[in-house]
Parts: C-alpha cells; sequence; structure tokens
C-alpha cells in the first residue's frame, strides 16, 4: 500500500471524498446521475404523452411514431 509523501511547504492532495477521490468530483458524479435520470425519464413521459388520445390531452401518435421521435 502506497503512502502520500508530501514534501515540506507542499499541500495534501484532497482525498476526503467517496474512495479517496477529491469531495468535488463525488458532488461531480452525482449531479450528472440524477441530470441522465432526469433525462431518460422525460424521454419515457414523452412516449406517453405522445401515444395518449386527444381526449386525454396527448397527440394520439402510433407507439412506433411516438417512439422513434
Amino acid at each position: 500500500m502506497a503512502t502520500d509523501v508530501v514534501a515540506e511547504g507542499q499541500i495534501a492532495p484532497d482525498t476526503s471524498g467517496i474512495g479517496g477521490h477529491p469531495a468535488g468530483l463525488t458532488t461531480l458524479f452525482f449531479t450528472e446521475m440524477w441530470e441522465r435520470f432526469s433525462y431518460y425519464g422525460m424521454r419515457g413521459l414523452l412516449v406517453l404523452f405522445l401515444k395518449a388520445s386527444i381526449e386525454d390531452g396527448g397527440f394520439a401518435l402510433s407507439a412506433v411514431t411516438a417512439t422513434a421521435i
């Protein structure tokens, strides 16, 4: 196992995050994860909206056309 040796006058690297990574990387990971989750969730909701009948407030498209969009 390697140990970090920091010379006098140098700042030790930030290893306060998950798995010894910098804390900012943890924040970035979770931000990107939720962004992807929201994106694919909205894609699924768009297909449901496009397939819904006009009376229900949708566009009444076929499943093939809705998923192609």
